[in-house]
């Protein structure tokens, strides 16, 4: 296909495909004259993922290079490979504003950090302790535990087998790909993309579980704004 039709089919303008080109983002097309490229479902399909990467998650367009470099290199670890490809959607979670250090602070700190290991150990997950996921688990735990609400072993299980039945449905979609490539591309778009379906469905699950256990209190006072 030609650029044009790249663009129709991708709904990406020819613009933008060209910076995408320019910047290495996309590869480049098979020339058939000086000025003129033809272009496969294959860029269609990186193309899509670029989008979603760079406009849908707003990494920045090194980072997209980086991971799409990875990907077409053989996989010589699938493991290590596709735990780096769908790391890098990871995101710390925000530091807290700037304080005095104290020995409180630094007790919640580890507390947190033994509440996450003893969590991980339980659920026989094999995991490095120095991923980003692990690094934002332990600063959001941290964080509730100086707020005053702290989740002991006991509360966090509960969201580790949730995360988990989610994490096995991924996988059995998964293996039912038949190419590695396949498998990295819907790991990396079905890990950004679920992550927002996954949250909405808790909300969604909170308001029906509020409604069941509170709806009868009182009447809805005017001009409260819908949820």
């Amino acid at each position: 296909m030609l650029i044009s039709e790249l663009s129709a089919a991708s709904g990406v303008s020819t613009h933008l495909i060209k910076f995408y080109l320019r910047e290495g983002l996309l590869r480049q097309g098979h020339l058939t004259s000086r000025t003129r490229a033809e272009y496969s479902d294959d860029h269609l399909r990186e193309l899509v993922l670029i989008r979603a990467l760079v406009d849908l998650r707003g990494l920045p367009v090194q980072a997209v290079g980086e991971i799409l470099a990875a990907l077409r290199l053989p996989a010589t670890n699938f493991h290590y490979l596709l735990g780096y490809l769908v790391g890098s959607l990871d995101e710390p979670a925000p530091p807290a504003e700037p304080s005095e250090p104290t020995g409180a602070d630094d007790e919640d700190s580890t507390a947190a950090r033994r509440t996450l290991d003893e969590a991980v150990a339980a659920m026989g997950w094999h995991v490095h302790p120095g991923t980003k996921a692990m690094r934002s688990a332990e600063a959001s735990l941290d964080a509730l535990r100086r707020y005053g609400i702290p989740l002991d072993v006991t509360d966090l299980l509960q969201y580790a087998q949730a995360a988990d039945t989610i994490a096995q449905a991924d996988f059995a979609h998964l293996s039912t790909l038949a190419s590695r490539q396949e498998m990295f591309e819907h790991a990396l778009i079905r890990t950004f993309l679920l992550d927002t379906t996954v949250l909405a469905m808790r909300r969604l699950a909170q308001e029906h579980l509020s409604g069941q256990h509170f709806s009868g209190e009182d009447t809805d006072p005017a001009g409260t704004p819908q949820p």
